[in-house]
C-alpha cells in the first residue's frame, strides 16, 4: 500500500515538473504616468526677483530641463485678442541652462514650484522640460521694462516705466502690428507715445535693452456717429395696455455728442413682426416721450421696442404677460422693519374690484443678507447668501386676504426680501429692507482668487431711504476662515467709500463681515488652492487713493500709493487720452493738474504707479468732469394721493429735460434710468498692462515628436442647476411725468400714490449740452 502511494507522489512530481510554466497577470506599468505633466508659467517676471515656474505632476520620476534664449516671434503669435503660444523647434539651439528636478516619490498628484537659473539675465526664452519622448513648454519673460496701454475708439496711448525705478524710460523702441505689417517707433522724454495710424494695432513689442515688454491689444469699436436711448416706464404690460417711452438722442459732432433733431419712430416687435407703431418729435434738448398701444389679443411673451433716429436705433425689453382675468393682488409690508424683527405680509386678492375669497395665491420669498440701496441694478437671486427663505400655496380667507410672517434671521445681518405672488393670470411682486437708517456694501474686486492672491475689498456706506453717502465712518472689517480671522479699520470718505486689501487669505472660504456700529454687511470670497490667474488681472488696484476736484477748466487730482517709485502716469480720459501727464512720487503720493478742455460727455482719470516691480493703476469714473450731475431734494413722508413738489437740481445752467417716475421697489431692467446714462460711456477706454499687480499665468504647449499626456483629461466643469424662477411680476408705476427747466433747476409736481408704503423715485435728466444725468432715491407714503 506504501509502495503504490509512493509511486503515484513520484508520477505526480514528474508531471508537475514537465508540465510548461504558465506565465503570472503581469503588474500594472505605472510609469504609464511618467508622461503625464503640466507646465505653467507668469507672463512677466522681472530680473532682480526669483523666477519659478509651476510643473504638476502625477508620478515621481525626474524630469528634465532646459532654457533657451529665442525670439518673441519664434513662440508668440499676436492674433489681435489674446496671445497665442506656439512651440519652437529646439532641436538645433544652444540651451543656456540644463538641470534636473525631481518631483516627490509615489504616484499622486502634486504641484511643484520649480526655480529656474535666470541668474538676473532679461530678455525672451522658452524652458522646455522632457521625461524621454514626453515634452511641454512655455515662454519666460524677464524684463526690466513695463508697458501700460489704453485704447479706445479715439486712439491708442502707449506709457514705458522702469519697474526698477518707477521712472518714465524715454526713447524705448515700440514695434507695432498693425493690417499686417510692422510699425516701428519711440516713446517721447516722458515715456509716452500716441498712436496716429488709421488701422488700431494689435500688438505692441517694446525693446529697452534686453527687456521686450509686450502687449497683444484689445479690439475697439469706432466711436458711434450717434446714441439713441430708449426706457419704458415699465418692462411689463398686457395686452390692450398703454406703455409709456421715453428717451434722448445725441448725435456726433466733432468728438462731442451733442443733441439731435428730428423724428424718433417706434415700433413693438415680437417674433419678427411688429404689433405696434408710434413715432415722437425730438425736443431742443433731444429728448422725446411717446406712449405704444398694445395690441388686443396678441400672444404673451418676450417683445422688444425698437426705435431709430439720427442714423442710431436703441431698443428696449418688454414682457407680455397674458390678458387679465381680472384677478389682482396687492401687498402690504412694513415699511422699515427692524433687520431682528418678524416681518408680517398680508395679501389681498380682488377680481374685478371684489374681494376674491378661497383664491389660490402662490408665494415666493428670496432673501438676501444685504440692505439694497435705492436704485440698485441687478438680480437680487445671484447675490451672495441669498436663499429661499419661504416658498407656500395660500388660500385667502372670506375677505380675500391671505397673511403670512417672515421669520426674523439669525446671522445678526440685515435683510431685503423680494416677495413675489402669483394668482391666476395675476401677479405682483415687493421689495422689503429690514434694516437700520443707515447700511454697509462690500464690493469684492473678485468673488474667486487664484491661492496665494490677495482678497481686494470696497466698502461702501449710505443711507437707505435715498442712497446718500454715510461720509467720516470708521468700518471694523473682518476676514475669518474657521476660528482663524484677521481686521482692518478703514474710514469712509466723503463720497463714503473706502478700499482695502487683504494680502494673506486663507485658504478656501473666507467670510468677509463689515461693521460700523450701526450698519453690518457680509460677503464670502473663496481662495482656491487649485486655481491659476488665467485670465487678465482685474480692471483696477483698491490701494490707490483717489482725491479729484474741478478747479475752473483743470482738474486738480492727487493720487496715493503706499510704497510706489519713481514717478506716476496720471491721464483724462474720454474715448482716447484727453491729456496726460508724468508726475514725480513723494513718499507714495503723485498730482498734477489736467485739462478739461473738450470734456462734454463721461470722463475718468487713470493713475499708474510703480510698486514692487509692477504696475499699479486704476481708472476712475470722473462725473465733476462730463457727466451730467443730478440731485433731488429728499421729501417728507407724504400723505396718500397727495401733490408735491420734486425740486431736482442740476449741475448745468442749460435747457434740460427731465423724465421722473414713481414705480413699485422692485427695479426693473428694461426701464433703468441708470444704464441709460452709461450708455454715453461708450468711448471709455480699456487699460492693459505688461507688468500686472497680480501674477497672470500661461500654459504649456506641446513640441512637435511630444506624447506628452493630458493631466486634466479627467476634470470636467460642474454646472450648477438654479431653481426654476416665478414669472415677472408687473411693475405699477404712480406717475410719470416729462418736464422742462433750466438754470440748473427743474420742478415736478407729482402725485403720490394711494396706497402708503415705499416706491422708488427716478429721475432722468436730458440737458441741451448733450450731457445726461440721473438720480434715485425713496418716498415714504404713510
Amino acid at each position: 500500500m506504501k509502495s503504490r502511494l509512493f509511486a503515484a507522489l513520484v508520477a505526480i512530481l514528474l508531471l508537475l515538473s514537465v508540465a510548461p510554466v504558465q506565465a503570472a497577470r503581469p503588474l500594472l506599468d505605472q510609469h504609464q504616468w511618467d508622461r503625464y505633466f503640466a507646465l505653467f508659467a507668469r507672463d512677466d517676471y522681472q530680473p532682480w526677483q526669483p523666477v519659478q515656474v509651476r510643473l504638476d505632476t502625477y508620478s515621481g520620476a525626474p524630469v528634465d530641463l532646459a532654457l533657451y534664449a529665442v525670439d518673441p516671434a519664434d513662440a508668440l503669435i499676436a492674433n489681435g485678442a489674446t496671445v497665442k503660444e506656439r512651440a519652437v523647434d529646439l532641436s538645433r539651439a544652444q540651451a543656456i541652462a540644463r538641470w534636473r528636478f525631481t518631483p516627490p516619490e509615489g504616484y499622486r498628484y502634486t504641484s511643484n514650484q520649480v526655480s529656474v537659473p535666470a541668474n538676473g539675465r532679461e530678455g525672451f526664452f522658452v524652458l522646455e522640460a522632457r521625461r524621454g519622448d514626453a515634452a511641454q513648454q512655455v515662454w519666460l519673460n524677464v524684463s526690466s521694462a513695463g508697458l501700460v496701454a489704453k485704447s479706445g475708439p479715439g486712439g491708442l496711448f502707449v506709457y514705458a516705466a522702469d519697474l526698477r525705478s518707477g521712472q518714465p524710460l524715454p526713447h524705448l523702441r515700440l514695434t507695432f502690428v498693425a493690417d499686417g505689417r510692422f510699425d516701428t517707433h519711440y516713446t517721447d522724454l516722458n515715456g509716452m507715445y500716441r498712436w496716429t495710424g488709421r488701422s488700431h494695432p494689435i500688438f505692441v513689442l517694446g525693446a529697452w535693452g534686453k527687456s521686450q515688454p509686450f502687449l497683444s491689444l484689445l479690439s475697439q469699436a469706432p466711436d458711434p456717429h450717434a446714441v439713441l436711448a430708449v426706457r419704458l416706464e415699465r418692462d411689463t404690460a398686457r395686452p390692450g395696455e398703454t406703455v409709456r417711452v421715453a428717451g434722448f438722442a445725441r448725435a456726433r459732432k466733432g468728438e462731442n455728442l451733442l443733441p439731435a433733431s428730428g423724428e424718433v419712430q417706434l415700433r413693438l416687435v415680437g417674433s419678427a413682426h411688429a404689433t405696434a407703431a408710434a413715432h415722437a418729435a425730438l425736443d431742443a434738448n433731444g429728448a422725446f416721450a411717446t406712449e405704444l398701444t398694445l395690441p388686443r389679443p396678441m400672444p404673451s411673451g418676450e417683445y422688444a421696442v425698437l426705435a431709430s433716429a439720427a442714423g442710431a436705433s436703441g431698443s428696449a425689453p418688454l414682457h407680455v404677460m397674458p390678458e387679465s382675468d381680472g384677478v389682482t393682488i396687492a401687498i402690504d409690508a412694513p415699511d422699515a422693519p427692524a433687520p431682528a424683527a418678524p416681518v408680517p405680509i398680508s395679501l389681498n386678492v380682488q377680481r374685478y374690484g371684489r374681494d376674491a375669497a378661497n383664491a389660490v395665491v402662490k408665494v415666493d420669498v428670496v432673501r438676501v443678507p444685504h440692505a439694497m440701496a435705492p436704485g440698485f441694478q441687478g438680480n437680487l437671486d445671484d447675490l451672495w447668501g441669498a436663499a429661499t427663505v419661504f416658498n407656500r400655496t395660500l388660500r385667502t380667507d372670506g375677505h380675500g386676504r391671505a397673511d403670512f410672517t417672515l421669520e426674523p434671521p439669525t446671522d445678526g445681518l440685515p435683510s431685503t426680501y423680494v416677495v413675489r405672488t402669483h394668482a391666476g393670470n395675476a401677479s405682483a411682486e415687493s421689495l422689503v429692507v429690514a434694516s437700520g437708517p443707515a447700511a454697509l456694501e462690500i464690493v469684492p474686486e473678485r468673488a474667486r482668487v487664484a491661492a496665494g492672491s490677495p482678497i481686494r475689498l470696497q466698502i461702501r456706506g449710505y443711507l437707505v431711504s435715498d442712497g446718500a453717502p454715510t461720509a467720516g465712518r470708521d468700518v471694523r472689517v473682518a476676514l475669518s476662515h474657521g476660528v482663524s480671522a484677521q481686521q482692518q479699520t478703514v474710514r469712509l470718505d466723503r463720497n463714503g467709500e473706502a478700499m482695502l486689501t487683504f494680502t494673506s487669505p486663507y485658504l478656501g472660504g473666507n467670510l468677509v463681515v463689515a461693521k460700523d456700529g450701526s450698519a453690518t454687511d457680509a460677503v464670502g470670497v473663496i481662495s482656491a488652492p487649485q486655481d491659476l490667474a488665467l485670465s487678465p488681472a482685474a480692471a483696477s488696484s483698491s490701494e490707490i487713493a483717489v482725491h479729484a476736484l474741478r478747479e475752473g477748466e483743470t482738474m486738480h487730482v492727487d493720487a496715493a500709493l503706499d510704497g510706489a517709485v519713481g514717478s506716476a502716469l496720471l491721464t483724462l480720459q474720454t474715448g482716447r487720452v484727453l491729456d496726460a501727464q508724468s508726475a514725480g512720487v513723494h513718499g507714495g503720493r503723485a498730482e498734477a493738474k489736467l485739462s478739461l478742455k473738450g470734456v462734454t460727455d463721461n470722463a475718468a482719470i487713470g493713475f499708474c504707479f510703480v510698486k514692487d516691480g509692477a504696475l499699479v493703476w486704476r481708472d476712475v469714473a470722473s462725473p465733476s468732469a462730463g457727466r451730467l450731475q443730478v440731485h433731488v431734494d429728499p421729501t417728507r413722508v407724504l400723505a396718500p394721493g397727495a401733490m408735491t413738489e420734486l425740486h431736482i437740481h442740476v449741475g448745468a445752467n442749460d435747457p434740460a429735460t427731465a423724465v421722473v417716475r414713481i414705480a413699485d421697489e422692485v427695479a426693473s431692467p428694461g426701464s433703468s434710468f441708470g444704464d441709460a446714462v452709461a450708455l454715453l460711456t461708450s468711448s471709455a477706454m480699456t487699460t492693459q498692462d505688461s507688468a500686472p499687480e497680480d501674477a497672470v499665468w500661461h500654459a504649456w504647449v506641446t513640441p512637435a515628436g511630444s506624447n506628452v499626456g493630458d493631466l486634466f483629461a479627467l476634470q470636467r466643469t460642474q454646472i450648477a442647476t438654479r431653481r426654476e424662477a416665478m414669472q415677472p411680476a408687473p411693475v405699477r408705476v404712480y406717475a410719470w411725468n416729462i418736464v422742462r427747466g433750466g438754470n440748473g433747476a427743474v420742478t415736478a409736481l407729482v402725485e403720490a400714490p394711494k396706497a402708503r408704503g415705499r416706491y422708488a423715485l427716478s429721475v432722468l435728466v436730458i440737458s441741451a449740452d448733450g450731457r445726461v444725468g440721473a438720480a434715485a432715491s425713496n418716498i415714504e407714503v404713510q
